[in-house]
Order: C-alpha cells, then sequence, then structure tokens
C-alpha cells in the first residue's frame, strides 16, 4: 500500500513522472494474491481515499472506480493460474463493459454531457495556455496560436484512443509490476509476463485487418465521424507496434545496460530524432520474424 501511495503522490506532485499512476494497482494485486482479495480491495479503497487528500475528490473517484475491479479480478484470476492472456483480456473487457455502464449512467440517468464536459475542459486548457503564451511576449504570437489551436483539436479527435491506450497500459503495468513483485518473494507462478515477453503475435492482423475494413466502408460511406474513428485507430495501433519495438530492442540490453537507461534512451530517442516510427517498423518486422526467438542473446539464457 506505501508503495501505491509513494507512485500516486510523485505522479500527482511532479507531473514528469505521471506514468507511476499506471503501476499504482500493482502492490494492491500483490497483497490479495498473498493475503486475500478483501485485504487487496480494503488497500485499494485506503490508497484512493489517501491519494484523494493530493489529487482532490475527482482524482479518488476515478482512481477507485477503475482500480477496484482490477485489482479484485487479477487477484482472483491469478490464484486460479490463468494465464497471463486471459487475465489481460478479462480485464480489458471488464473495463469496456465499465466504461458503457459509466456513459449510460450519466447521460441518460444524470443527463449530464460527458463528451460536451470533456471538449469544453480541453478548450478551457487551450485558452489558458494562449493567456501565457500572450503574458509571455512571444514572437511569432499568431504561429504560436494557430499551434496550439491544431495541438488541441488533435487532442480532442485522439481522445478516444488515449483513454483506450491508458486502461490497457494500466492493466498490464500493474499486472507485470505485481507478478514481478510475488516473483522476488518466491510466490509459485504458473503464468508470469514481463516486458521482454510483450510483442505483436501474427494473429493480430486479424483484428487489424478488420478494423481496416471497417475504415474503408467508413470512409466509402463518407461516414460522418470517419476522422475520429481513423485517427484513434491509427493512434492505438501505432502505439502497439511503438511498445512491441521498444521492447523488442530491450531485450538485447538486459544486463548489459542499466535499468535507468533502459527507459530515459526510448523516451529520448522518441522525443529528440522523433524515433517513434523507428520502434513501429522494428514492431512490425519482428510480428514476421519474432527477433527473441530468431536471435536469442545466449543459448538457452535465463532471464
Amino acid at each position: 500500500m506505501l508503495r501505491s501511495v509513494t507512485f500516486g503522490m510523485l505522479a500527482t506532485i511532479f507531473p514528469i513522472v505521471s506514468f507511476l499512476l499506471f503501476f499504482m494497482p500493482g502492490p494492491s494485486i500483490w497483497l490479495g494474491v498473498k493475503r486475500g482479495v478483501l485485504k487487496a480491495a480494503l488497500s485499494t479503497f485506503i490508497v484512493s481515499i489517501i491519494m484523494g487528500l493530493f489529487g482532490g475528490l475527482q482524482f479518488m473517484g476515478i482512481y477507485l472506480l477503475i482500480s477496484m475491479p482490477i485489482v479484485v479480478i487479477t487477484v482472483i484470476l491469478i490464484k486460479e493460474k490463468k494465464k497471463s492472456s486471459q487475465i489481460i483480456g478479462i480485464n480489458v473487457l471488464a473495463l469496456v463493459l465499465m466504461a458503457i455502464i459509466f456513459s449510460i449512467n450519466l447521460t441518460y440517468i444524470l443527463k449530464i454531457d460527458i463528451v460536451g464536459q470533456v471538449s469544453l475542459a480541453i478548450d478551457k486548457m487551450g485558452k489558458d495556455v494562449i493567456t501565457i503564451v500572450e503574458n509571455a511576449g512571444m514572437s511569432q504570437l499568431v504561429g504560436s496560436k494557430n499551434e496550439i489551436y491544431q495541438v488541441i483539436k488533435l487532442i480532442k479527435l485522439s481522445l478516444p484512443g488515449t483513454l483506450v491506450v491508458s486502461g490497457i497500459s494500466l492493466i498490464v503495468l500493474s499486472y507485470i509490476y505485481a507478478t514481478n513483485m510475488l516473483h522476488k518473494d518466491n510466490y509459485k507462478l504458473e503464468n508470469r509476463l514481463r516486458f521482454i515477453d510483450l510483442r505483436m503475435d501474427i494473429k493480430a492482423l486479424i483484428p487489424i485487418s478488420i478494423l481496416a475494413i471497417v475504415l474503408g466502408i467508413a470512409y466509402i460511406t463518407k461516414f460522418r465521424y470517419f476522422d475520429i474513428l481513423y485517427v484513434n485507430a491509427i493512434s492505438v495501433v501505432g502505439f502497439l507496434f511503438m511498445m512491441a519495438g521498444i521492447f523488442t530492442i530491450d531485450y538485447y540490453f538486459i544486463n548489459r545496460m542499466p535499468k535507468p537507461l533502459r527507459f530515459i534512451i526510448p523516451i529520448l530517442v522518441i522525443v529528440l530524432f522523433k524515433g517513434s516510427y523507428f520502434y513501429m517498423l522494428v514492431g512490425l518486422i519482428d510480428m514476421f520474424v519474432n527477433f527473441r526467438k530468431r536471435f536469442k542473446r545466449i543459448e538457452n539464457e535465463k532471464i
């Protein structure tokens, strides 16, 4: 529980490490596997209350609503010795179902236009940024404004895809972190998922092909929300291939490079050299080649 609170505090106080939020349910999952589901649920509840003191009531409510099902489901399925793919898949389905119920509740029962509210919040954020730019007296202000408006438009279009990626990341990262903690405690795990095991399997071509057909039909029929559908589909698929490429390359750096560097280098490559396309290409090629199987670092090496 202390680790969860620490992750949450650091992510809340220092936005640059906000990715730590995705690991927060991990310690509660670890506790649940070791001590039972009730203690895992209690831990999640206490963590959400403590984080409410730092992030506010909205943060507390959202964290509790999302994390509680993930923690409970993951603990139960680990104890039942389910495969990693099943644990992640069931969690994703549960999250999607919860999102649908939550959306219906807001839209038709509470009469709250959640899409409109989010859109207004993003517009306000953009206006605040423009105000800061104006107060700073920056040159080429018109160009800066146009760039900000373009970013706001892109954020609005890609918001659904961002939520999908965030949800999947929360499930996968918290699960990997929890199983890593259990492994260090010598807990017998039937299935353990590691970052270096993550790759885009050739079977992923099936849903990608279906998605491509749907996009083609939407384009031909001039579907009203084609732009939103297209941007989010490309964003999600591109992100998955990019992460697959990062993990493929990282496999060859294990025990040869300090962990902080293995984390920092991909970020620098992506930010400074626009290396996201490079990692996507590696992930795409690995789908067909499977580098880690064909080119092992050391024969029969145990990592």
